[in-house]
Order: C-alpha cells, then structure tokens, then sequence
C-alpha cells in the first residue's frame, strides 16, 4: 500500500494505538510535510527493530506532542522481555532509545562473552523457547539449560544497566572486532558521534588493513558548515576509550540506504572515501619528510597521509612504533626511539627531530601533558618497558595532569645502563630536579618491576625534606616474597634451593649427559646459556648497542635481567611518605605488598596486571588516582 493511501487508511478510523516497526515509522513520518497528520494516535508500540531517538521526534511530529511511544524488545525465541515508555514529558535523549526495565527480572540475566572483555550479552528464558529446528549447531551455541531444567537462550544483543536500573543497547555481539587485543563494539562510537549537534546520520565501520589489523572508519552527514573534524574527533575523545575513537572521519552529503529504508553498509564500503579535512594537505618540500611518509603510508595501510596528519590517531601502536624506528635506523637516517614518536606525532615533526644535530643528547624521560597545572606524576615502568606502556594512562588522567615517564638510561640513548636500584634512582631523581625545584609536591607511580626503583626515589626525595607521595601499581618494591621490612629473603621454592629436587636433579643429569655425548647440542646449549648473558654483560660495562639492534626484543630482554638482578638485591627501608598501591582485581599484589610496606593503602582497580593500565580498564584507573590525588 503506498504511503499516502497508509496515511489516509488510518486518519479515517481514527486510529489512536499502534504499532510500529522503527523502519516503518521513519518512512510515514517522513513523508508528512504537515505535524499532527496523525492526531488521534493516543499510543504508539514499536518492537521488532531497535528504535532510536531520532524516530521519536519524528512520531511526535507524525502524531502529536502528547502521543507516548512504548519500545519493546522481543524476539521469536522470546516474549516480550523490556519496556521503556516515553511519555509526553520525557526529554530527549541522543542514540539509541534504552531497552528499559525487564518484564519480569527473573527472566534474563547478563552473561559475559570473554573473559578479557568488560562486554555482556543479554540470556533470556521462555518458557515456549525449546530451540531451532534440526539445527543442533545453532541450538549448542545459542540455547542451554540450568539446574532446573530452563531453557535460556543468548540473544547476541550486548547491553549494560545504568545505576538506576535502566537496560541500555550496546551492540552485537555479530559486529564485535579486535582492535589492539581489545573487543570493540562500532555502535558505541556511533551513538557518541549522533549526540554531536550538526550530525545528522552517522556509521561506523570496521575496516582491516593488510597487515591484518583493524581500524574503525566513521562516515557522517554534517549539517552544520561550521562543524570540523578537529571538533567531531575533540568530542569522541572526550566521551570514548581510546580504542573505540575511529581512526578516520568520511564526511557524505548523504548515507545510502537499501529498499527496506536500512543503512546501506556494503555501499557505503564501496563509495570512494576521502577523508574530511579542515584544510588541504600542505605540498611536501623536504625530502626526508617525504620518504618519512612512505614508509608511514606503507605501515598505516593509509592512501592520503599528509605530513601534518597525527599518527597515533590514525592507529599508530607500538609495534607499528618499534618496527616505524628500525626502518629508519636501517635507512641510515639516525636513531628516532620509540617514545620520541609520543610527543613528534607527525611526518613533519619526526623530520624536523631528525635534521637536527646529530650528538644532541636523548633524554630518558618522556613527557605528557607536560604544560598542566596539577602536581606532576613521574611514572617508571617495569623491566625492560617503555613510556608506550603509560601512553593510555596520561591520556584518561587529561591535558591538566602532568605526566612524565623515565626510562632506564641506556634503553634508549647509548648510555651505560644503572645497574642497582639506588643507582637508578639517582638518575631519575637528577631528571625530577631539572624540571621541578624543590618546593613542588611529586607523585612517584612503580608499575611492575619499577616498584623498587619508584620506592627508592620517594626515600631519597624524602631524605632531601621533598614533599612526595608514592603510588604503586600492581607490584610491590624488593623481592617478591620477602616477608617485611629489612627481613631476610623467603624460603626457596622446591627444586630452587640449596638442595635439589629429585625431579631437578634426573633433569640436570639427563641435560648434562646428552651435552656431553654430543657435540653438536653442547655448542648450541652454550649459545643458548651465555648469548643473554653477553648482552647483560656488553650493556652493564660499555651500554653501547647498535641503533637497529636496540629495537630488538633481546635488547629489552636484556634490560628486564638487569632490572630483576637489581631488584633481586634490593633492601627495602622503612619510608614515612603515603603508599597507595593499586591493584588489580586478578593477582595477589595486595599481599606481596603488606608484606612489604608497613602502612599501605590498597585501592583495587579492574583487570589484570597487564590490561590494566589499557582500555577498558584504564578509564577506572584514571578516575580512582585523580580522586586520590585530589583528595591529598
């Protein structure tokens, strides 16, 4: 029936309760150029398609102000299971409209999907729903039964209830992608980008480049000429983890969408893409600069880089980083390491660091936010890390948070390593001196293997009268284990002491045998046993390292053996400045930690000892240090 008989067919009954697909009432609202065609509507149901905000304002259009809009969500494997009511007085909102409350609450639950991810499907149950018809694989992975014999079914639907209840549509579970080890639901960043005033459609895609990894790619129908992409992406910043900001921005005059009055994707993945820019890209006069956009071109999988354009934001990650710096190095341009790309984020910037004098001297600290107005943090990363490691947490903490890494010497710059803990202290607290005179407050952060040396530089602090306060994150400072402050070491563990186990002394018999019975095998076990060893030991007496050689894995190995030797023969002494450790919700840090330090106040922080200083954990991090710290 076409739209205007539709129209007609209800005005004549006075129709005054309906339901509605949210496709259906998009395509009668918009074909009503005057309001209130439909006044008699009293209430309007929509269900069967997710209905957005948009769509509201069109019914109140269609219909009338006072007309109230109920959104359910159901499906055929189950009835009816939420309900949101929009009434004639309810504010607007932006996105997606929230599923609701739940018809009944002992019905469905949430389930997680990974165990590495913060992310929840809905489960439901019927009891009608007995599953799918001669499909015992899509019954396995979508049906299942508790102790009582109910069939619950996993809808696919991701969603997350709000403090006061409320059910909220994130995604599905179909559309999830990894991007940097994380699960990335596109449609999050989509309601982010429809809540920007002047944006009137927006999609998300994913989009994988040929090394394998994936990136998001927004496109969006701007009405607002004075709208920039510097101001859209500044938004999506604000409101998204890091992992969920689209790399690029496609601006288009309108969104495709297929007969059914659906977002066209598959066109929209076809249509040529230009990305939205301000201004167009400088012409490229420096010829290192141009081969530096190369290189940058090939890694990023990226057809109109400019040397203006921030590589982070175009889905730069730190291996992407070490591999951008061993290329140069082979090149034969000089030495760029991988955390100068932190604060040189573009080609240009990146030329301009490398026409400068050679025998420059590379500092081991790596700044953030360095122009905030708070209390700086110095952070140390664990053995053998970098300032990449911290990049997430300077980011959630923001602009007005200074925020400084320090880098062992020699990680970096050829420099002869620190090879005690008090000796790598010394040298991060000369750096804390050079930026900061004696009268401001400072924040030592340890994360990992870093707990010793961020302890020590908090007790030579302290001895100088500064002001300071230690934050430890996930880890303790000395040897793991040793029972308390100045104590003799833990006991050794089986196989691990003075006296062998059974089992580690077959296994030392049967490797010294075979060693000896064949050549071959004993040269390739001492290479095995003494290359590391080597390269300690070239570090610890001369530090000089190759400048391809330094983007190595071994490099870092290297430096993570002598962080834990320096550890190893750390003594911890008692210090009268505030500890605050943060630990992870997985681990047994807060333990190792009272053993260690007498007084610690321990906060406990979401994920593991690695995924918690990444998205989405991190937000949470950032959140409870800003709190501690302002609360002094």
């Amino acid at each position: 029936m076409p739209t205007e008989s539709l129209l007609e067919w209800f005005g004549d009954r006075g129709i005054q309760d309906v339901g509605l697909s949210d496709t259906l009432a998009q395509s009668l609202a918009r074909n009503v150029s005057e309001p209130h065609r439909l006044g008699s509507l009293v209430t309007i149901r929509m269900g069967s398609e997710a209905t957005n905000w948009e769509t509201v304002v069109l019914l109140r259009h269609l219909a009338s102000p006072s007309v109230t809009v109920r959104v359910g969500y159901a499906a055929s494997e189950v009835s009816r299971t939420f309900e949101y009511v929009v009434g004639p007085d309810e504010p607007l909102g932006t996105g997606r409209v929230p599923l609701g409350r739940p018809t009944d609450a002992d019905s469905v639950r949430l389930e997680p999907i990974d165990s590495d991810s913060p992310l929840r499907q809905i489960v439901a149950t019927d009891a009608s729903a007995y599953g799918y018809l001669d499909d015992p694989e899509l019954n396995a992975a979508r049906f299942s039964r508790d102790g009582l014999g109910r069939s619950w079914w996993r809808s696919g639907d991701l969603a997350e209830i709000d403090a006061s209840g409320t059910w909220h549509h994130r995604g599905r579970v179909d559309d999830l992608l990894k991007i940097n080890g994380l699960l990335v639901a596109p449609q999050e960043a989509e309601h982010s980008l429809r809540a920007i005033p002047g944006i009137r459609g927006a999609a998300v895609l994913p989009e994988q480049r040929s090394s394998g990894k994936w990136r998001l790619v927004a496109h969006v129908c701007v009405d607002d000429p004075l709208l920039t992409p510097e101001a859209v992406r500044a938004h999506l910043v604000d409101t998204l983890p890091a992992h969920l900001v689209p790399s690029f921005l496609v601006r288009h005059d309108n969104l495709p969408f297929n007969s059914r009055n659906k977002l066209d994707r598959e066109a929209l993945r076809s249509r040529h893409r230009e990305r939205w820019r301000s201004t167009a890209p400088r012409p490229i006069w420096d010829e290192r600069a141009l081969w530096l956009l190369g290189q940058l071109t090939e890694i990023l999988d990226v057809e109109d880089l400019s040397v203006d354009d921030d590589i982070w934001s175009l889905g730069l990650d730190s291996l992407d980083a070490v591999e951008f710096c061993a290329r140069i190095a082979d090149a034969g341009f000089g030495e760029i390491e991988p955390p100068e790309l932190l604060t040189h984020r573009t080609a240009s910037a990146i030329a301009a660091r490398m026409n400068r004098d050679g025998t420059q001297e590379h500092s081991p600290v790596v700044a953030f936010n360095p122009d905030g107005a708070l209390p700086p943090i110095f952070a140390i990363p664990g053995g053998g890390g970098t300032a990449l490691a911290f990049r997430s947490l300077a980011g959630a903490l923001g602009t007005d948070q200074p925020f400084y890494v320090i880098e062992p010497l020699g990680l970096h710059q050829p420099h002869r390593p620190d090879l005690t803990v008090p000796a790598l202290a010394r040298s991060a607290r000369i750096e804390i001196d050079r930026r900061y005179d004696h009268d401001t407050p400072v924040v030592v952060i340890g994360y990992s293997a870093g707990a010793s040396a961020a302890y020590e530089i908090v007790r030579q602090l302290e001895h100088e009268g500064r002001s300071t306060r230690l934050v430890l994150l996930d880890a303790a400072p000395g040897r793991a284990g040793r029972p308390g402050l100045g104590g003799p070491p833990a006991s050794p563990r089986p196989g691990h002491g003075s006296i062998p186990s059974p089992l580690a002394r077959l296994r030392r018999r049967t490797r010294t045998r075979l060693v000896l019975e064949t050549p071959a095998m004993a040269v390739r076990w001492a290479g095995r046993a003494l290359t590391p060893r080597l390269r300690v030991l070239r570090l610890a007496t001369t530090g000089s390292t190759s400048a391809a050689k330094r983007y190595h894995q071994d490099h870092y190995d290297a430096f993570r053996r002598i962080t834990r030797r320096a550890v190893n023969r750390y003594r911890v002494e008692p210090i009268g400045a505030p500890v605050d450790l943060f630990a992870a919700e997985v681990g047994d840090s807060a333990a190792r930690c009272r053993a260690v330090v007498g007084g610690v106040t321990v906060h406990q922080v979401a994920g593991d000892h690695f995924t918690m200083l990444q998205p989405p954990h991190v937000s949470g991090l950032a959140t409870a240090l800003r709190a501690l710290l302002s609360a002094g």
